[in-house]
């Protein structure tokens, strides 16, 4: 069976040929073949990614976070993370609405289907002044 170029999982009816000293039942034996494809799976690993901050924009409040990037590993399908750059994520905190002081924000994330962080997600300290 020739599986070049196939992206997924597949079935074929097929003739067995059989070595000409073995005896079988039948002349014309076909038989039912399932072919597994499965992706190839990885992990890429992305240094210093700047987180954004979003905020209302009618708050005047200025706003200072630590760390400001972050490293985090990514899972899923390999070709979609060998394509990957950081500039393709949006890392974010959201500040909307955080009243004056600081706090314990989890890091979001934005990833394309299938892909996955490996963890759980860091939390950023704010400080809205």
């Amino acid at each position: 069976l020739d599986v070049v170029g196939r992206t997924r999982s597949f079935r074929r009816k097929v003739s067995l040929e059989l070595d000409p000293d073995l005896r079988s039942i039948t002349k014309d034996l076909v038989v039912d073949v399932f072919v597994p494809i499965q992706r190839e799976y990885g992990v890429n690993v992305f240094h210093d990614v700047p987180v954004k901050v979003l905020k209302d924009p009618r708050s005047p409040a200025a706003v200072t976070i630590q760390p400001e990037t972050v490293s985090f590993a990514l899972s899923g399908p390999k070709e979609v993370l060998d394509t990957l750059a950081a500039s393709d994520l949006l890392v974010f905190i959201d500040v909307s609405g955080l009243e004056k002081g600081a706090h314990d924000i989890r890091l979001e994330m934005r990833l394309p289907d299938e892909v996955r962080l490996n963890h759980e997600p860091p939390v950023i300290k704010v400080q809205v002044q």
